[in-house]
């Protein structure tokens, strides 16, 4: 029971552990009370993982492409085009700023093209399907709740620096979460749910939540390349 209270957020907590009523409001995964935690620290880094997160969009949605260094943006460009061999390029033109080898990108719609451009150039991606199945497929319904999760752990646990980024916190903290399917599964309610509650798509947060997930095959620089994942 101590154990589940450390590892659930306190609305599943109550809700599944103490079977209280909890509202949708309610289930939000990463709270604004948890990120504000990071301002009192985080852990101290011994390797620097870098990696860039890219999520492509259409529809006059935002791309993201954000530069990620043990957990933290250190640059982020918004591009406002499908173009999917302009994208991936300049998804190179940022790693290359920041001596960064590893990308990562939604591979959905848009995403496929992008990710077929940057194979081509010789770019060593990551093609994140949020429609996967879990890696813990008896927790979660799908890849991308399972990659918000580890956010979730990340962020609770103070392994990543505060996020300074007002408008990122902001999407951070819209995404709801539940049982997903009668399983008993995790789940992320429907993004169209999200979008209307924001007046916007999560793009940056998705874009983050990605790159958090990709630093975990990531070398250290300095390290011998030799971790796989796809």
């Amino acid at each position: 029971m101590i154990e589940a209270k450390r590892e659930m957020p306190p609305a599943l907590y109550d809700q599944e552990i103490e079977c209280s009523y909890i509202t949708e409001e309610e289930m939000v995964l990463i709270t604004t009370a948890l990120m504000e935690k990071l301002q009192g620290g985080h852990k101290i880094f011994r390797e620097t993982r870098r990696i860039v997160s890219c999520d492509p969009s259409t529809g006059g949605d935002e791309c993201p492409i954000q530069a990620i260094e043990n957990g933290k943006i250190i640059e982020e460009v918004i591009l406002n085009t499908n173009d999917v061999i302009y994208i991936a390029h300049q998804m190179k033109a940022v790693g290359q700023k920041h001596n960064i080898e590893d990308y990562i990108l939604d591979k959905i719609g848009i995403g496929q093209g992008t990710w077929n451009e940057c194979n081509r150039t010789g770019m060593k991606v990551i093609g994140f399907d949020s429609r996967n199945t879990a890696i813990n497929e008896e927790k979660f319904c799908n890849r991308r709740v399972e990659a918000w999760w580890y956010a979730y752990e990340q962020i609770r646990d103070r392994e990543i620096p505060y996020m300074e980024d007002m408008e990122l916190r902001r999407q951070l903290s819209a995404v709801r979460y539940g049982l997903g399917d009668k399983q008993g599964r995790l789940g992320l309610e429907e993004k169209d749910k999200t979008k209307l509650r924001l007046g916007q798509s999560p793009d940056k947060a998705d874009c983050f939540v990605m790159g958090q997930w990709g630093l975990k095959y990531v070398v250290p620089v300095g390290k011998e390349r030799a971790r796989e994942a796809e």
